[in-house]
């Protein structure tokens, strides 16, 4: 029935912080997380169900076991490129061509599809929670977290750059400098599923570097 389960010793410097500091300044769990955690009463310490505001001692044991969130993506057996899988996440290489996931003109083949075939197919209960997205039409490497714990404790490391992203592109054209920097914010376009520069957009910020010319 649980997705993940996570278990920790409580130290000496986390004594006497209630259950609910713990999990948020300590495991830096989400509000969301949280929530959902209370929701189903499944915050244990020392193998006993507790509130939030359960104040913890030196050598408790807590554990907590999240729920796995539902999702309505179909199973697709599809080809896929694994580079590498654990527990806690998977790592593609995403064919040019494939969707990460269902959307408008494209309801399957998807790579949200063929991860749920094949965690089936594994006996996983693990879910799609991309780190990141690529175009369509874009291949490479894209980080996918199998439950929410996981993609939560990722997405800060995009947030703050230890986690960055190298893309190889091939143009038409000559560019005026051999490498730069462009700062523009960006925002969805009013139709279709494009992104354009809007002066109250999310900040967005890419530096690039001419390799080779022809």
């Amino acid at each position: 029935m649980w997705q993940t389960h996570l278990s920790y010793t409580v130290s000496l410097e986390q004594a006497r912080l209630s259950v609910e500091v713990f999990l948020k300044k300590t495991l830096q769990l989400s509000r969301t997380l949280i929530r959902s955690l209370k929701k189903h009463n499944t915050i244990f310490v020392n193998g006993i169900p507790v509130y939030v505001n359960y104040i913890l001692q030196e050598q408790d044991q807590v554990e907590l076991f999240f729920p796995p969130i539902q999702q309505a993506i179909a199973p697709e057996t599809l080809p896929l490129r694994i580079l590498y899988e654990d527990q806690d996440l998977i790592v593609i290489n995403k064919a040019a061509g494939m969707p990460v996931h269902p959307i408008g003109p494209y309801p399957n083949g998807t790579l949200a599809n063929a991860l749920v075939a094949h965690w089936q197919n594994q006996g996983e209960k693990a879910t799609f929670h991309p780190l990141h997205r690529l175009d369509r039409l874009t291949s490479g490497v894209i980080v996918v977290a199998k439950n929410s714990w996981c993609h939560q404790q990722l997405a800060p490391q995009l947030a703050t750059g230890s986690f960055h992203r190298l893309y190889l592109a091939l143009g038409v054209g000559k560019l005026a400098h051999t490498s730069g920097q462009i700062n523009a914010p960006l925002q969805r376009a009013a139709t279709g599923f494009s992104w354009v520069v809007a002066t109250d957009g999310k900040a967005a910020r890419s530096r690039y570097r001419l390799i080779k010319s022809w």
